[in-house]
């Protein structure tokens, strides 16, 4: 608790504990210009059972397709790949931790080739529990480039980084992303933050 990093103030004055230093990440240099598209949404489960989702899938994707989604609050990634037609052009990959922990990856199997997935925890929330990130591993199947992609639910209340706190909860994201991923990697992070900066 000896400084600052980022925009933030110290994380001492929250009544959280030390942060471990920010892992590196590595610098991306690919062979050819690799364009992806993606969309991340929090699906509010609970509440939808998936909704609008495949709607919103296939009217922003009609021009050009999405080549990753990452998905929070996901019981069903199946259902939403069903219900746009789109289960024979997407894989999907579910995590689920409970109740309160359900990431789904759907990635376009006709262009990219999974290589690895996996989750980790990365946080603890106040009210839900364990969060966590889940990610995969991708390889274009055209110009062999590898993508990591990395999905995430973050911790309430908004802003707080949960009960570890903000400078930790970003140190054990981008530690999963060092971990997991190699070099060369393009990296993408997406999700529900629940931060708002």
């Amino acid at each position: 608790c000896n400084g600052k990093w980022g925009n933030f103030n110290d994380p001492c004055t929250w009544g959280h504990p030390p942060a471990p230093p920010l892992p590196k990440i590595r610098n991306h240099v690919g062979k050819v210009k690799l364009g992806v598209k993606i969309l991340t949404y929090n699906l509010e489960w609970w509440k939808t059972g998936g909704g609008a989702a495949p709607f919103v899938m296939e009217s922003s994707s009609k021009k050009i397709p999405y080549d990753v989604m990452g998905f929070q609050e996901c019981e069903n990634p199946w259902q939403l790949l069903w219900q746009a037609d789109w289960q024979s052009d997407y894989h999907a990959i579910h995590v689920a931790h409970g109740r309160n922990v359900q990431l789904c990856i759907a990635y376009r199997n006709t262009t990219w080739e999974l290589l690895s997935s996996g989750d980790a925890w990365a946080s603890q929330d106040q009210k839900y529990g364990s969060r966590y990130m889940m990610w995969a591993r991708l390889r274009n199947t055209k110009t062999k480039e590898i993508l990591f992609f990395a999905n995430h639910h973050g911790p309430l209340p908004l802003n707080s980084g949960g009960i570890p706190g903000g400078p930790s909860t970003a140190s054990a994201l981008l530690g999963q992303v060092t971990h997991n991923s190699q070099p060369g990697d393009a990296i993408i992070m997406a999700g529900d933050f629940n931060a708002d900066g």
